[in-house]
């Protein structure tokens, strides 16, 4: 037989042998039914065949296994997870990490067991009721306390150089000594906006409030601080925090939408959490708001005693108060004038659009003129309000009303 007749026979054994192996490797061949992966051969396969003519070694390989970029991809495993799925070394989306086993569990350390998380659990449910309760009933005990005083003269003008020894504080009718006592001049200022943003805010009372913010930014001192809140229902929302970049404030107060109720006199009681993370020792709050509340927990006498024992003082700006009805006592725009008398601030109502620098520079000088005065409570006896008074020598004093705590 001619040697190319024998290659033949030869070649055509050798595939006749190979569809048997691939038969009996892939079960269904020959009997009607079509292979796994039958008709889906790729190039690297077929490749691999024509490379490897023994058919011993052309059984197909798993499609699992198969050799991209230079890497040969292995399937996962149970138990193992990739970098990507678990973020590895705390990056997020790590692409090529190595397969690494999963953490396992940790075990219970002493203390942390069944008992001790219902313990705990126990413990926390007691101080959150407790919280609750110590935060509605408006008490504010004090160790130290401060009260920030504006003097002016027969005239009302504001007057900043007064010397200390013309000041008296009376705590429940008796004098008692001043601790500390330092000009607002001389130190930088915190100073958080509380916006309402409630459904009665829309327009041009939402468009008053930004732009009275915004005049702020140019009376402003390099060393001074913002922040900006808003609220409506419950909800008391911190939009820009003291520390940041003043000149983003403008672009969040753009953001500001008109949304839901206004629990006005709820909010009076988180004017502390306002101010928590300010820095500076001379600290004002401004209020804007209409003076409209619908949906507080608290009455106005409630939000009006909190007031008395904040050391911020609040200045409330009216942003067109309702007028008011002449079968209640008490209209919206009274309660604000309450608020901010009580906390040692001073109310204003909003006028036109085109007055609100002049407002601005004259809130702002007075927020500049006031003077510190602090002093120490015992902490012995017995905690309950006590009435706060501050007098100036020939001049008019105007301070915070009161405290909640012991006597000095």
């Amino acid at each position: 037989m001619p040697r190319a007749a024998r290659e033949d026979v030869g070649r055509a054994a050798a595939v006749r042998q190979h569809r048997s192996h691939s038969a009996r490797a892939r079960p269904g061949v020959g009997r009607g039914l079509a292979a796994p992966g039958a008709g889906r051969r790729s190039r690297s396969d077929r490749t691999f065949d024509l490379l490897h003519p023994d058919p011993s070694h052309r059984a197909r390989r798993p499609r699992r296994e198969r050799r991209r970029g230079g890497q040969l991809r292995r399937p996962l495993r149970r138990g193992l997870r990739t970098g990507r799925a678990r973020g590895v070394d705390g990056r997020a989306g790590l692409t090529g990490s190595p397969l690494r086993p999963e953490s396992p569990r940790p075990l219970a350390a002493p203390g942390r067991g069944p008992a001790a998380r219902c313990a705990a659990a126990a413990f926390a449910i007691v101080l959150v009721a407790l919280t609750i309760r110590a935060q509605y009933s408006g008490e504010v005990s004090v160790n130290a306390v401060v009260a920030p005083v504006t003097v002016r003269d027969d005239d009302g003008r504001i007057v900043s150089d007064v010397a200390r020894n013309r000041f008296h504080l009376y705590v429940d009718g008796m004098e008692v000594p001043i601790s500390d006592f330092a000009r607002e001049a001389d130190l930088p200022l915190s100073l958080a906006f509380i916006v309402d943003s409630s459904g009665s805010m829309a327009g041009r009372k939402l468009t008053a409030c930004q732009d009275l913010v915004g005049a702020f930014l140019d009376q402003r001192r390099p060393d001074d601080q913002l922040a900006l809140w808003t609220f409506g229902d419950e909800r008391v929302v911190e939009r820009f925090p003291f520390g940041m970049g003043w000149y983003l404030l403008p672009r969040v107060l753009e953001t500001i939408r008109p949304w839901s109720t206004t629990a006005l006199y709820d909010m009076i009681q988180r004017v502390p959490d306002v101010m928590e993370r300010a820095t500076h020792p001379r600290q004002a709050a401004i209020l804007l708001t209409d003076g409209i509340d619908n949906a507080s927990k608290l009455t106005a006498q409630d939000a009006t005693r909190i007031a008395e024992g904040l050391d911020t003082p609040i200045f409330v700006l009216g942003v067109e108060p309702p007028p008011a009805v002449d079968d209640v006592e008490t209209s919206y725009e009274d309660v604000l004038v309450l608020i901010a008398d009580a906390s040692g601030g001073r109310y204003r109502r909003i006028p036109k659009t085109e007055d609100m620098p002049a407002v601005v520079k004259a809130l702002t000088d007075e927020l500049s003129s006031r003077f510190i005065i602090t002093f120490a409570t015992s902490g012995v006896g017995v905690n309950k309000y006590r009435t706060l008074e501050v007098t100036v020598d020939g001049y008019r004093a105007t301070s915070r009303k009161g405290y909640t705590g012991t006597l000095p």
